[in-house]
């Protein structure tokens, strides 16, 4: 004998009970409450059933090698070339002074006379005249004013030929070399540069500052500011600014410092293999700006996850969510990565 036909008796006496004791829409919320007490269960079954766990969502990037280079940066000044100092060559009193300071003279030029009391001399005036041409730097003496021989008369210098000194650290002497090119840039004008090389470099290591002194030789003119396209650098002696060198030029992967994870003074990064996470060992160079040099054990073309909308382990699947234009510049990048491989093979 079967129970459903007295449930459903016990069913409608149930319902009977509550007309006749209750109002019309306590009833339909009862009823309407029993009703879906029966569903939930089936309910429950099906949304865990069908629910499937939300994917993590990543921004990926393709490595690919570029040439990165070492910056080497000094303190530089900028001196002339020719640093003439005059002196005296006898005793006397100074009778004429034929030039100012910043006037341009030539060679053989009369800078200043003087007047030896010497009888020997019988009186005679010395006329001191200009062994270079130039201009005037310095005048260390004034009118009838007593010298003595070898005392400093005047300074000649000529500030249109320049030359700029350095100091190389000795830790980074084997990275240049005589003929090394790099850039100057002064303090006042930074947006401007002159291309400069190495014209010399000492042998020697000067004890108190464990340095090499090196001289550069300007081998062009001033570039143009992209800003201010009418400026241009102008160079006097005494300017002081900074020397740029790039050596060590070399093919590396650069990754942004967001993509590395440091665990327990390793480094690590989490790549995309097979569409699931993989973390692997890798070893840093030096920075970049605000990227990382890769010195091994990430391979080209590998895809490596930068971000994560949360954590995520080994092994997990994940959302890439990148933007379009990142997109674009992975496709690019796989597609010259395809282009060499394809050239190295028809090579072999």
């Amino acid at each position: 004998m079967t129970l459903k036909p007295f449930l459903t008796q016990a069913f409608l006496l149930f319902q009977t009970i509550l007309l006749r004791s209750l109002g019309a829409l306590q009833i339909i919320a009862i009823i309407s409450l029993m009703s879906f007490l029966k569903l939930c269960p089936g309910l429950a079954e099906a949304a865990v059933a069908t629910k499937e766990p939300e994917k993590a969502q990543v921004q990926t990037q393709i490595a690919s090698e570029t040439t990165v280079m070492d910056t080497l940066i000094y303190p530089s000044t900028v001196d002339s070339k020719i640093n003439a100092t005059i002196n005296a060559e006898a005793e006397g009193l100074i009778k004429r002074i034929w030039v100012q300071v910043g006037s341009s003279v030539k060679i053989g030029q009369a800078l200043i006379t003087y007047e030896n009391p010497d009888p020997v001399y019988k009186f005679a005036a010395v006329t001191v005249r200009a062994p270079v041409s130039g201009i005037v730097s310095s005048i260390d003496v004034s009118l009838m004013s007593k010298v003595e021989k070898g005392q400093k008369l005047l300074g000649l210098t000529d500030p249109r030929q320049l030359k700029i000194e350095i100091e190389i650290p000795a830790a980074d002497l084997p990275l240049l070399k005589m003929g090394s090119q790099g850039q100057f840039r002064s303090q006042l004008n930074s947006e401007e540069y002159v291309d400069v090389k190495i014209l010399g470099l000492a042998p020697l290591i000067d004890s108190h500052t464990g340095t090499a002194k090196a001289t550069l030789e300007i081998i062009s003119k001033a570039t143009k500011n992209i800003i201010h396209p009418k400026s241009k650098l102008q160079l006097h002696p005494g300017m002081v600014g900074q020397v740029r060198f790039e050596t060590n030029a070399r093919q590396k992967i650069l990754v942004p410092e967001t993509a590395v994870l440091y665990r327990e003074s390793k480094t690590w990064i989490r790549i995309l293999e097979n569409g699931k996470v993989k973390k692997i060992l890798i070893e840093l160079g030096p920075r970049h700006g605000d990227s990382l040099e890769v010195m091994q054990g990430l391979k080209n073309q590998s895809e490596y996850i930068v971000r994560t909308s949360r954590f995520i382990a080994d092994g997990d699947d994940v959302f890439i969510d990148n933007p379009k234009s990142e997109e674009k510049a992975k496709d690019k990048i796989k597609e010259a990565g395809k282009t060499e491989s394809d050239s190295n093979a028809k090579s072999l």
